[in-house]
């Protein structure tokens, strides 16, 4: 009866926690629409914009319209004018707009094949490719425009490029709301540098997991259930940075004399988050501290040691901050006469605020 009454728990407190996160009560609702371009290929606009949507999406004070509210809005017409941007997001009562136009220009050189004989009257005529990007941020209740920024970049700079337009669109933000908190008197700190000048973000996770032992520790227990919790901050170090504090808790199904045995770890993790393509994200973690088994043979008996653990994060991005992660962990715990070790997995999600 122990692991279903358990299991339940576990389920409980995921649906508590993840019904109870933050909303954006304080962001923005923006549209980015559809980048206008000049003698550029399609697919290296659509890039841009993609670029630029997923910097916007995980900015702060910036809730990003799914693409299918603007094609809702403009009923399958074309729009890359600030003009019906604005109109579309009245009708769907959207606060900022985001439009963009990406020029390219190819510039030739020549230079001779080599510099002596023959090849000194061949000529070589080669090409290079740049990109002009342009990106403006519109207020739809008064069609004014709040900003606009541009930035050259070759096909190798990219998605440089379009980091940089986004993070000087995100900054629009943090200026509304500083001058919002003026107004109200607010002394509260709107936006917390890190060493980098990246705004400090904190994060907060809950994941179900399951643990496999290994080693030594097989003989007392086999696998078992649990949850994972940690949360931290990110971007105080360095960009996308991470230090956080987790704590875990499992029950492990019992083996030879052991009538039951739970285990359960707290530690400080430190790591660094990768941002790949597609809104996913990679973060390899480090974590140390204190590890406790609880095992009932004919009495019950604490243990505690020291541990480390390596992991691997996998997150994607499914709605703004809002992520869903999958964790393998390797963790070794330090006894006196030994090393244990187990596996554990975990599923659940990741929240940035």
């Amino acid at each position: 009866m122990k692991r279903p009454v358990l299991f339940s728990m576990m389920l409980a407190a995921s649906i508590i926690f993840i019904h109870d996160l933050p909303v954006h009560a304080a962001s923005i609702k923006t549209a980015v629409f559809t980048f206008a371009r000049e003698n550029c290929e399609a697919d290296i606009s659509a890039k841009i914009e993609s670029r630029v949507r997923r910097g916007l999406g995980s900015a702060k004070y910036v809730k990003l319209a799914s693409p299918s509210e603007v094609d809702k809005a403009l009923k399958g017409k074309s729009c890359t004018q600030s003009g019906c941007a604005i109109a579309a997001c009245r009708d769907l009562g959207i606060e900022r707009a985001v439009t963009g136009t990406v020029t390219g220009s190819t510039k030739e050189s020549a230079s001779t094949m080599g510099e002596s004989g023959k090849e000194q009257y061949l000529i070589k005529v080669s090409q290079k490719n740049t990109y002009t990007i342009t990106a403006a941020l519109w207020d739809v209740n008064t069609g004014k425009r709040l900003g606009a920024f541009s930035k050259s970049a070759g096909e190798d700079d990219i998605n440089a490029a379009a980091d940089y337009l986004a993070e000087k669109l995100a900054g629009l933000y943090g200026g509304e709301k500083k001058e919002e908190a003026k107004k109200t008197r607010d002394k509260k700190t709107l936006e917390t540098k890190g060493s980098s000048g990246a705004p400090i973000r904190g994060v907060l996770g809950i994941s179900p997991s399951c643990i496999i032992p290994a080693g030594d520790l097989t003989r007392l227990a086999g696998p078992g259930a649990g949850f994972y919790l940690y949360g931290g901050i990110m971007n105080a170090l360095f960009d996308n940075s991470l230090i956080m504090v987790s704590a875990g808790f499992w029950y492990l199904s019992e083996r030879g004399d052991v009538k039951s045995m739970y285990t359960s770890q707290v530690s400080l993790v430190l790591g660094y988050s990768f941002t790949l393509p597609k809104n996913f994200s990679i973060a390899p973690l480090l974590g140390a501290g204190y590890h406790f088994h609880l095992a009932e043979r004919d009495e019950s008996k604490l243990y505690y040691d020291p541990f480390l653990s390596l992991r691997c994060e996998a997150g994607y991005m499914a709605y703004e901050s809002l992520y869903v992660t999958i964790t393998p962990a390797y963790s070794l715990f330090f006894e006196e006469s030994g090393v244990g070790m187990y596996v554990t997995v975990e599923a659940g999600v990741k929240y940035l605020f």
